[in-house]
């Protein structure tokens, strides 16, 4: 694994477990928030850095109003900057909610013909199963 590998995952109740084993030497970031995620991203695009690997949930929590919130801000943003200006630099995104409409709309978003296959989007059973592919895949 290359070193200064970064790692965001964006999910409001998983967060990095003993089944979810960073390798040494990794920045991981974990946000809870579309808010939170956003503000990483807009220093990783300020400081010219990659992430190696974006994890998405779909449902983060709700509102005290009981409103769904949501990655698709995240999601919005991501496809705003490949289509706009350019793609944020990300290696994997990987997809991780157990939301099956959710997935669906995530990988039509990032996978749309119209960002011309911006980003490497790969949908997964857990963000533990998308870092086991991510180590694999960096050792081949």
């Amino acid at each position: 694994m290359r070193t200064n590998t970064h790692i965001l995952i964006v999910d409001d109740l998983r967060t990095p477990t003993p089944d979810f084993q960073v390798p040494a030497g990794c920045d991981v970031h974990v946000a809870t928030s579309s808010d939170a995620a956003l503000a990483h991203l807009d220093r990783i695009c300020a400081t010219g850095q990659t992430l190696s690997a974006l994890y998405l949930d779909h449902d983060l929590g709700q509102t005290p109003d009981g409103r769904t919130l949501t990655i698709m801000p995240v999601v919005d943003f991501l496809v705003q900057q490949a289509f706009h200006t350019h793609a944020v630099p990300v290696d994997t995104i990987f997809v991780h909610t157990s939301n099956p409409v959710g997935r669906r709309n995530i990988m039509m978003a990032l996978t749309t013909t119209r960002i011309g296959g911006a980003y490497r989007v790969i949908a997964t059973d857990s963000a533990a199963a998308g870092l086991a592919y991510q180590q694999q895949t960096e050792h081949e």
